[in-house]
This record gives C-alpha cells, structure tokens and sequence, in this order.
C-alpha cells in the first residue's frame, strides 16, 4: 500500500497532476518571437491561453535564465509559444506537443537535435527553481562549447 504521508510521494503526485492539467490545453502553437539570426540553440517555451502556477513558473525561469546567462549572445534564443493559436501548428508539429512543455533545440555539426525538458521543469519549477535554472543553463553552456570548439 503506498504511504499518502511521504513527502515524495505527495511532491510526485502534485507535479503529475499539475502536469496534466497543463498538457490539455491545446492543439496548435506558434511562436511568438520568431528570429532569423545565428540560432544555435532555441529555448522552448510551450502554453495554452490559460497556465496554472506552475506553468508560469517554467515560463518565467526558461525566460529569465536566457534572459540572465545569454542575453547578449544571439546564439541563444527564448521561443514562447502559445499552442492555441492557428499560426502555430508547425511547430506544435515539430515537437509533437499539445500542451504545455519545455525543449531545447539546438544546431550542432551532424544536425539539429531536441531535448524535451518537460518532466525536469515542471516537477521542479515550484520546489526547486534553481535546479531547473541550473540545468537549463549548464545544458545551452555545453551546447555552445561544442559548437564553438568544431568551428
């Protein structure tokens, strides 16, 4: 019988069901600050018209976090991207998602890759913030060392 007094199980609980009623939201996307420039790596930012609490908290931090660490570097650009709207349905396509969500996409020697981020965002956005800063942050540094190093 699992234990309802666990914290754990409590904290995996919430961030699933906070993460579901997320993901309903809906089924086409856009983005909202489209950039022709050196992209390397995209930073993803996916909602519906209405977000709970914890869905702008991943908005907020993936914003702030490029904002913060790669402001000045047009190699590193945020994408928010509101899946309701018409306008967005290819890159809803793209990275096959209807709800709510967090990805990288990133441009390295053998091609364009993606990195879904969802599951590490939004069971942490609301406890542990830093640890999804951190990890944004330390993934866009290795991607851009990689990428400058081979060039």
């Amino acid at each position: 019988m699992v234990n309802m007094k666990n914290p754990l199980f409590l904290v995996l609980m919430t961030g699933i069901i906070l993460f579901a009623s997320c993901s309903e939201n809906s089924k086409n996307k856009s983005t909202e600050n489209k950039k022709d420039s050196i992209e390397l790596v995209g930073v993803y930012y996916f909602h519906g018209k209405n977000r709970c609490k914890t869905c702008i908290a991943v908005g907020n931090i993936s914003k702030n976090t490029v904002k913060k660490y790669f402001g000045n570097d047009n190699a590193v650009v945020f994408h928010e991207v509101n899946v309701e709207l018409d306008s967005n349905k290819d890159i809803s396509n793209e990275f096959q998602v209807r709800g709510s969500g967090l990805s990288i996409k990133y441009r390295e020697k053998n091609g364009m890759f993606k990195e879904d981020l969802t599951e590490l965002a939004f069971l942490n956005a609301l406890t542990n913030p830093d640890t999804v800063e951190n990890t944004l942050k330390a993934k866009i540094e290795a991607i851009l060392k990689v990428n400058r190093e081979t060039k």
